[in-house]
């Protein structure tokens, strides 16, 4: 049956018990807060109220399935960016289900769960998870495909995949909110904080993978945040590149190493079998190859220019 979209007032009507009954759903196994679902819901329904409304007499079939899968893709979207750390992890529990033969990810009704390869086509799932009642090998985050396999044969059943990924994250003691406060920053920070928009941001890893494998190496494995930590993150909730990306651009296996991101300049020295020296030469060169490439291209802002430039010099 088709739902022609007239600017009914009835439309909450159907609309707001579909979004609801998602976020019901989903609360449990997320982990949020009554306000994270008040902003989540009021996204949605202006997102959803907008689109319709600007397409009046546009047919859409099933209009309870549209409202679900844009709810679901909300949810998704705001922790995507409150949440940066929780996507990264993500992101890593979807390659290992994606990879590990044993385990297999799969949908029941518009939620992502994942089980055992052998329980494909089971429609229970559990959306809840105790790190503390669960085999010790689900701590070891150095570790993450026994630590998952465990997580999932432990359960018994499928579990929904916010639900493994809220166990772990409190397990590997991943916080993963985003902090706004302004603060100081330094040039690796420069790099994550002062682009306008995912779009320059684009451009700019697009030259970085124009760059030879030793400087994306020196580059990107010791790229961190104000924080120190692993300001890669920054690419993936973008949109974009992805961890396999990554992986390729570097020639490594970044989900096994995400955690120790990023490393020490001497750290690359032994692992490339190099001098600590190299190593920060290879990172110059980068930042002043990426200097001559992009400013001709675009009009930088200072926090841009400092990305390509650096904001002062390294160290030997």
């Amino acid at each position: 049956m088709n739902h022609t979209v007239d600017g009914d007032d009835a439309l909450l009507d159907t609309i707001i018990p579909v979004i609801d009954s998602v976020l019901r759903r989903r609360r449990r196994a997320l982990r949020c807060s009554e306000e994270d679902i008040e902003d989540i819901r009021a996204s949605v329904l202006t997102r959803i109220l907008g689109r319709l409304r600007g397409h009046p007499g546009r047919d859409i079939i099933s209009l309870r399935d549209y409202v679900a899968v844009a709810t679901y893709r909300a949810t998704d979207e705001f922790f995507r960016r409150t949440a940066p750390q929780r996507h990264v992890l993500k992101t890593r529990i979807r390659y290992i289900l994606r990879c590990d033969q044993r385990l297999l990810a799969w949908e029941i009704g518009h939620l992502m769960v994942a089980g055992l390869a052998e329980w494909r086509g089971v429609s229970c799932y559990v959306d809840d998870l105790n790190w503390e009642a669960l085999p010790l090998e689900v701590t070891d985050s150095t570790k993450p495909i026994p630590a998952v396999y465990a997580a999932i044969s432990a359960a018994g059943c499928p579990v929904a995949l916010d639900a493994l990924v809220s166990m772990l994250a409190e397990a590997w003691q991943i916080t993963g909110r985003s902090s706004f406060a302004p603060r100081e920053r330094d040039f690796d920070d420069a790099i994550i904080g002062g682009i306008d928009g995912a779009r320059r941001l684009g451009r700019i890893w697009d030259e970085i993978r124009m760059l030879p494998l030793g400087q994306r190496r020196a580059l990107l494995l010791n790229l961190r945040d104000d924080d120190g930590m692993n300001a890669l993150t920054a690419f993936l909730t973008a949109g974009v590149t992805t961890i396999e990306e990554l992986s390729a651009a570097v020639e490594l296996d970044l989900v096994a190493r995400w955690h120790s991101l990023p490393l020490s300049d001497n750290d690359l020295a032994a692992m490339l079998d190099i001098t600590r020296q190299q190593v920060i030469n290879l990172r110059l060169a980068a930042r002043r190859r990426l200097r001559r490439h992009l400013q001709p291209r675009v009009a930088l802002s200072v926090h841009e220019h400092e990305l390509v430039s650096g904001s002062r010099e390294e160290c030997p």
